[in-house]
């Protein structure tokens, strides 16, 4: 055996230095990029954490307020159950007086016709 089989594999080649430092730049290179990807991804998880805290304190607050207007709405509903007998009065005694109002115009009529025939019976006398 020669002295090169000994060492390793025959189609081991041996490495110029230039690229043996090409290959270290491009590895750091590869290295920054990979950091620097990473750290945007740590910015947008950050962003989406605070936009999600953000978006939980709104809807906390548009959950109280549904809330106090439900108990709102429930007092009014109570308010108009206890009302509702007057106001069912109010509105017969509206048409009541419609009513009334009718009546009141046809006697009006009437009695304009009877005093143009009373004035029609005194001058024929």
């Amino acid at each position: 055996m020669s002295a090169a089989a000994a060492e390793g594999p025959a189609d081991t080649v041996a490495q110029p230095p230039q690229l043996c430092e090409a290959v270290n730049v491009l590895c750091g290179d590869v290295a920054d990029y990979i950091r620097a990807d990473v750290e945007c991804v740590r910015t947008d998880v950050s962003l989406l954490e605070a936009m999600n805290k953000a978006a939980a304190g709104k809807f906390a607050a548009v959950s109280d307020t549904t809330a106090a207007c439900t108990g709102i709405m429930a007092d009014l509903q109570a308010h108009y159950t206890a009302i509702k007998p007057y106001l069912e009065k109010i509105d017969l005694v509206y048409l009541q007086v419609s009513e009334l109002e009718k009546v009141v115009l046809s006697l009006d009529e009437y009695s304009k016709r009877l005093e143009g025939k009373f004035k029609k019976l005194q001058s024929n006398k």
